[in-house]
């Protein structure tokens, strides 16, 4: 089966429209597949990511954060480059295994990837104030997102880790799940649960305050320096 035309793959997935003749980009599209700088449309719509010194935020003379970068739209391209960015900071530890030592990450790779991939899929982009933030402490990873949870998705039922299935972003999310980058079965944060339990590593933390989203993955002790 050959590969579709790209306008016709476009209009399929709901992410251009013809009006008198003409196609039109719609948010998704844009969002997903805009050329570079997409910020004279959405300023905030990447991801950034901190290095804290500690396992506490100090400001002024005390400051001990650092922007260790930041992946910008359109999310085709972006979802990658927050990947990777997010990847170097996660440290490895040794540990022996048989006759040889491993490098063990400090938290488990499908863990903060899928926190990340839901953070960037269901985030509000309506909101322009801030972005999606990735902020690594001595002792944890916290993953941040504008937005409220969407019905029937609740606190209860993801910390029960039972099955919570919805999207304010549904063109969005459709066309990331047919990419392979995430799989939308609403399975996602059970797995990240699961994850962490298999390593023996805290309970993961999950909040939505304010209309910010967000959940603290735990390592296995403080990594100050």
């Amino acid at each position: 089966m050959g590969l579709r035309p790209v306008e016709e793959a476009l209009e399929y997935y709901g992410l251009i429209d013809k009006h008198l003749g003409q196609w039109k980009i719609t948010n998704a599209g844009l969002l997903l597949f805009a050329r570079r700088p997409a910020l004279k449309w959405h300023p905030r719509a990447g991801v950034r990511v901190f290095r804290v010194a500690g396992r506490e935020r100090h400001h002024g003379r005390a400051r001990n954060v650092t922007q260790v970068g930041r992946a910008d739209p359109p999310l085709a391209i972006a979802l990658e480059e927050a990947r990777v960015l997010v990847g170097a900071q996660v440290r490895h530890r040794e540990r022996l295994n048989g006759l040889y030592f491993e490098g063990v990450p400090e938290y488990p790779e499908f863990a903060w990837q899928e926190a990340l991939v839901n953070a960037m899929a269901h985030r509000d982009y309506e909101v322009r104030s801030r972005e999606t933030e990735v902020w690594f402490y001595a002792d944890r990873v916290e993953i941040s997102n504008p937005g409220d949870l969407i019905a029937p998705v609740t606190l209860d039922r993801l910390r029960d880790g039972g099955p919570a299935h919805g999207t304010r972003n549904p063109m969005v999310v459709r066309v990331l799940a047919d990419a392979g980058a995430m799989r939308d079965e609403g399975e996602g944060i059970a797995r990240i649960f699961s994850e962490m339990a298999n390593r023996h590593l805290p309970r993961p933390d999950i909040a939505c305050e304010d209309g910010l989203f967000a959940i603290k993955l735990f390592g296995e002790g403080d990594h100050t320096e």
